[in-house]
């Protein structure tokens, strides 16, 4: 019965540790692993009253076997229990922990727990056991979990740590073959464990013999000590280290091979020579020599590192220029302080290059020509040739021409030879002398019929370098796709329109000489086909009636054939075919061909019927064409009634209508027509810009009522431009030309008839004649100067009459001070070249400052160029600008200047 109570009593207070189940799990008399750490909960007690400790040694030799006791305390409960394991440094349990037989102990790996729960007395309970410590020395841990309980479901428990310290000394440094400089300092550096005290001794006999050279302090885990070298040492002594327990002289670690002395560092030969001179491109190389342990190179230029020049040769392969300067090298050594060469000096003779080469020039006969290379490299010499040929003397840099002749053409270049490299042959430079153009033969007069092709041509001497342009009527002509050869010596017309006849001339300019010649005048004449402007009017007539067809036509040398259902009738050869009186073997269809020399064209076709009883008609003018006149103007035509039969004819009414039926009036709207022919005035009011169309209904107690288109157009001016523009602020005293294009902006040719001059007069006026007449879409040139008597704005109204109506245009320019001081000119914008042709320099006052705004203005008033920069000089190009006179206006910050510039070509 005891037994059974005793197993029963075992079981309700075995001791568990913590484990993953609930703590209401039933507790266990044989132990659990893995509750060093968390503690044992099996009993649902809390870490409150127990207690742990150890007895026994806590340092231990490595290797060796100790035995130590575990106390469990609780003063309140009856049973104990625990679960203990060995870890190392890392936490990792490692073997070691031994059971002693009869402690109620058991192993489970590398865990140890109780066997059975053991009775608390005295308030504790102990376990003793056995530790072999690992071979090496080191901190490791003692791990432990203990439990009290008091019954299968009430304890407490407690985990605990105990450092176990395995003894022993290591040195890990200095190592075998390691080098040190005498004077120097040597490291030593070792781990102990265990260890308070260590001897540090020094063998120089391969470690048969050690003596002590220090005794420091050693604390558990690493340690060092420096040892200074005697400065006296030899250079390759060799020498060991070991380091021994002061209190324990088996705990002994030592070097396996030896560290050697060196000595400091010595430059031996210093690189040379002390300053050389190479050509660019060759190699170049500087050596040092030096003595001392573990030696190091670095190269430098100008104090600065080279990249990768860490060797005791330098070697600078292909040098260039930006290498020339100063070298020198620092060596380094393990032993010393490092040392710097003297600095050696190396110039770069460049190899001969020609950095600027000849510019072709182009000037007129008589003027200089200065043509120069500028090179690069070492003791240069130069040779100038003509055509690959050398020109004796010509050996310096420039080459000059004082006065051009034209056998002074050609192409130049220079040979440049230097100490460095091969000779070298600038580029090419052409040059042009020009002279005045001189015409060799004139163009001709040529009379053509419209639709063929017409050519002007003329010749001029030594043509190269000349700029041509063709002028019709005095103003320049244009390209398009029937002109061309506008700016060549042979202008081409194809498909002469009458618009293409004038008087034709070429005019050639010279840009280098700034010379123009123009050609002799000729006249193209353009014939035109016959254009039948009235037709023949259908005609119904009575028997024994006079019949008279009519047709009206342009074309100079016009012949007339007259036909009857399309035979020629003989005779009949004017405009007019009259039948005195008519039968009916007259009637049928009547023609007329029209012919000249450069066509012809048929009319229309004109019925005749001969009845036996005449009835009377009104015959008419089919078109009335007033033309192009200027709105505000009023016109008038004569429209022709016919009355081609015997009788009286009574006209009842003449009715305006169509589309602009306002613009068009007949005063006399009912009249008497006789047999005959009576004209009666149209008037046309040209009162809004534009095409206007109308028709005029003749009613009257005649058989028919015909009907008159009538056409015209209304333009807003016949001339443009409005206004010009000289330029501000030109100098009182001062005169500046500009030539205006005005244009007929009609399709008519007009008539100049009167110029009306008011305003300031006596500042603008113009030294050229226009010509009396103006054909249609053509202009006429004018020449007109200012020249400002006063300051401040000047304006004068030029009032032109023309055939079709008047125009007004306006005329501006300011007059200013002029500049009275060197001062005031140092403060003006100069420009160059004037005239210019491509490309023209501005030149800001030399005080001012800020942004500077330019704009370039055309005679019509229009900006045709402008840009904007930052103070300075500035290249402005006026390729793309014909040629004429221009006005240049340059703003920099309150200052405002304006120049003409003339661009030429």
């Amino acid at each position: 019965m005891k037994s059974s109570l005793r197993l029963l009593f075992s079981s309700v207070v075995a001791f568990v540790l913590l484990s993953s189940v609930a703590p209401t799990g039933k507790a266990s008399s044989g132990g659990i692993t893995g509750r060093t750490v968390t503690g044992c909960s099996c009993h649902n007690g809390t870490p409150t009253n127990t207690s742990i400790s150890f007895s026994g040694p806590m340092t231990v030799n490595a290797g060796s076997t100790n035995s130590l006791t575990l106390v469990v305390q609780n003063s309140s409960r009856p049973r104990a229990g625990f679960n203990m394991d060995f870890v190392n440094s890392s936490n990792n349990q490692i073997s070691g922990l031994a059971v002693v037989s009869g402690q109620g102990a058991q192993l489970s790996g590398n865990e140890m727990t109780h066997s059975g729960a053991k009775t608390i007395s005295g308030g504790q309970a102990t376990w003793q056991f056995t530790l072999n410590a690992p071979t090496t020395p080191g901190l490791y841990t003692i791990r432990v979990a203990g439990n009290a309980t008091q019954s299968g479901s009430s304890g407490d428990h407690r985990t605990s740590t105990q450092t176990i310290i395995v003894k022993g000394v290591t040195l890990t440094g200095p190592t075998g073959g390691s080098t040190y400089c005498s004077g120097g300092t040597l490291p030593i550096q070792w781990t102990s464990y265990g260890v308070s005290t260590v001897n540090i001794q020094l063998s120089s006999d391969g470690g048969a013999n050690y003596s002590t050279i220090a005794s420091p302090t050693s604390n558990n885990g690493s340690n060092s000590f420096n040892y200074t070298i005697p400065a006296s040492t030899t250079a390759g002594t060799t020498y060991r280290v070991r380091v021994v327990d002061a209190a324990d002289a088996s705990l002994v670690s030592a070097m396996t091979s030896d560290f050697t002395i060196t000595s400091g560092l010595s430059i031996v030969t210093q690189p040379s020579p002390a300053s050389r001179s190479a050509c660019q491109g060759a190699t170049v190389t500087y050596s040092v020599v030096a003595s001392g342990a573990s030696l190091s190179y670095q190269w430098r230029k100008d104090g600065n590192n080279l990249p990768g020049a860490t060797s005791a040769l330098l070697t600078l392969a292909n040098v260039q220029t930006t290498q020339a300067g100063s070298y020198d090298c620092v060596v380094s050594s393990s032993c010393g302080s490092p040392a710097t060469t003297v600095a050696v000096t190396l110039s770069i003779d460049p190899a001969t290059a020609i950095t600027t080469q000849p510019v072709a020039a182009n000037v007129c006969e008589g003027s200089p020509v200065n043509l120069s290379v500028v090179a690069s490299g070492s003791a240069l010499q130069y040779q100038w040739k003509k055509g690959g040929t050398d020109i004796p003397g010509a050996t310096r840099s420039t080459l000059n021409i004082p006065m051009a002749a034209t056998a002074d053409a050609g192409s130049y270049g220079c040979t440049v030879t230097g100490t460095c490299g091969t000779p070298v042959n600038s580029t090419a430079a052409a040059v042009s002398v020009s002279s005045t153009p001189v015409f060799s033969t004139q163009p001709k007069d040529a009379s053509q019929c419209e639709g063929t092709a017409a050519t002007m041509a003329a010749s001029v001497v030594n043509a190269s370098g000349l700029s041509f342009e063709w002028l019709k009527d005095g103003v320049v002509v244009n390209a398009s796709a029937r002109v061309t050869g506008v700016n060549t010596q042979t202008l081409n017309i194809a498909s002469l329109q009458a618009s293409d006849a004038g008087t034709y001339q070429l005019r050639a300019f010279s840009p280098v000489c700034s010379a123009t010649t123009s050609s002799s005048t000729a006249a193209l004449i353009v014939k035109t086909k016959p254009l039948i402007t009235a037709q023949p009017q259908s005609r119904t007539v009575g028997v024994g009636s006079a019949v008279e067809f009519t047709v009206t036509a342009s074309g100079a040398g016009s012949t007339y054939q007259w036909k009857k259902d399309g035979n020629a009738i003989a005779g009949q050869t004017q405009s007019t075919y009259t039948i005195g009186s008519a039968a009916k073997t007259d009637a049928g269809t009547y023609t007329v061909v029209v012919s000249n020399e450069c066509g012809s064209v048929t009319s229309t076709s004109a019925v005749l019927s001969v009845s036996d009883v005449a009835k009377p008609e009104i015959v008419v003018s089919s078109v009335l064409t007033f033309g192009t006149m200027k709105v505000g103007t009023t016109k008038s035509m004569m429209m022709n009634l016919t009355n081609a039969s015997k009788d009286t004819i009574d006209v009842t009414d003449m009715v305006v209508g169509g589309v602009d039926a306002s613009e068009f009036t007949i005063e006399t709207k009912a009249l008497r027509l006789p047999p005959g022919v009576k004209s009666v005035p149209v008037r046309c009011s040209f009162a809004k810009v534009g095409a206007l169309t109308a028709t005029v209904t003749v009613k009257s107690n005649a058989g028919n009522e015909p009907v008159v288109t009538c056409s015209a157009t209304s333009v807003s001016r016949v001339l443009r431009p409005e206004s010009v523009i000289f330029a501000d602020s030109l100098e009182i005293g001062a005169a500046r030309d500009t030539v205006v294009s005005w244009c007929n902006t009609t399709k008519e040719r007009i008539t100049l008839v009167n110029f009306i001059y008011s305003g300031d007069t006596t500042e603008f006026f113009s030294t050229s004649m226009p010509p009396p007449t103006v054909g249609p879409d053509s202009c006429i040139e004018l020449d007109l100067t200012f020249e400002p008597t006063k300051t401040g704005r000047r304006t004068m109204y030029v009032t032109v009459v023309t055939s079709i109506g008047t125009d007004t245009v306006l005329l501006t320019g300011v007059g200013k001070n002029p500049v009275s001081s060197v001062a005031d000119a140092e403060k003006a914008v100069f420009v160059y070249p004037s005239p210019a042709s491509d490309v023209v320099a501005i030149r800001p006052p030399g005080d001012a400052t800020g942004t500077v705004e330019f704009l370039m203005i055309d005679m019509q008033g229009r900006t045709v160029t402008s840009d904007s920069w930052l103070g300075g000089d500035k290249s402005i190009s006026v390729q793309h600008l014909p040629s004429g006179v221009y006005t240049m206006v340059v703003q920099q910050g309150a200052r405002r200047f304006v120049q003409p510039l003339s661009i030429i070509r």
